[in-house]
Formats: structure tokens, C-alpha cells, sequence
């Protein structure tokens, strides 16, 4: 993942940052870090707790004491925002949660795709006969 996005010691420098919204014990992170051969801010957020500080462990171990690991539920309870607005980041990595059942909790968009207050997701939702479709609009990103 780290290297399909093109993160290099060419392309980055004191102030790339990186984040990861679902960094369990922090892994991809490193890597990241480690693609781009230099010191990058690394931010992430881990629904369980218990791994959110393995997370935080693990960037001291690794020698990123200054990482910016923080709990909670991307989704529903973001952490990393610049006042209202979600913060952006240089680079985006994330391993989504297939495994957790109950990734969406606290998150309801409704049929309409209204409901985040952060406006993440740009979505147009209709019903055709018993599915429903989901369009994905372009945002505006850095």
C-alpha cells in the first residue's frame, strides 16, 4: 500500500503528513514512514482501544515518539479535525475494517445520504426495484 501511492524520499519533505483512519496496531503507518525516508507527521485513529495504544507503542518502538495516535470510531466520532472541518492529509493509507461487523456503528446516513455532519461522503442514493445504488461524488481533497 505504501508504495502504491507513491510515497517517496523524492516527493516529501519536513511537512508531509500522513494518516491513517483505521491504523489498528500501526503497521501501514510505518511503513509510510519508512517509504518516505525521512520524518513525516503520522496520524491515525483505532476504534478498540486496546489497540489504539498498541498503536502508540509501537511508534515510540519504532522510533516516531511524536506520532499522533488517537481512539475513537473514524466514522462517527472523527478526532482529527481543524475546527468543523475534517483536516487533510498529504497521503491517506487505511486497511478498512472488513473483519468488524459493526464498523458502521454510529454512523446513519439514511436512504437520502444525509446525516454526516462532515459531509465525508458525497452520496447519491435511489432506489431501484429492492436494491439501492450508491454514487460516489468527487470531493475536494489536497
Amino acid at each position: 500500500m505504501a508504495k502504491a501511492i507513491g510515497i517517496s524520499h523524492a516527493n516529501t519533505k519536513a511537512s508531509t503528513t500522513a494518516y491513517d483512519p483505521t491504523c489498528g496496531s500501526g503497521s501501514l503507518l510505518l511503513k509510510v514512514a519508512a517509504e518516505a525516508g525521512r520524518r513525516i507527521t503520522l496520524e491515525g485513529q483505532e476504534k478498540d482501544v486496546t489497540t489504539a495504544g498498541l498503536a502508540r507503542m509501537n511508534m515510540i518502538l519504532h522510533d516516531f515518539p511524536t506520532a499522533n495516535i488517537l481512539h475513537g470510531n473514524t466514522l462517527s466520532d472523527p478526532k482529527f479535525k481543524d475546527g468543523e472541518r475534517l483536516r487533510t492529509y498529504d497521503y491517506v493509507v487505511a486497511n478498512p475494517p472488513f473483519s468488524d461487523k459493526t464498523w458502521s456503528t454510529g454512523l446513519t446516513l439514511g436512504e437520502s445520504g444525509k446525516g454526516d455532519p462532515f459531509q465525508r461522503f458525497s452520496w447519491a442514493c435511489r432506489r431501484e426495484s429492492r436494491a439501492i445504488t450508491l454514487t460516489c461524488c468527487t470531493s475536494s481533497a489536497r
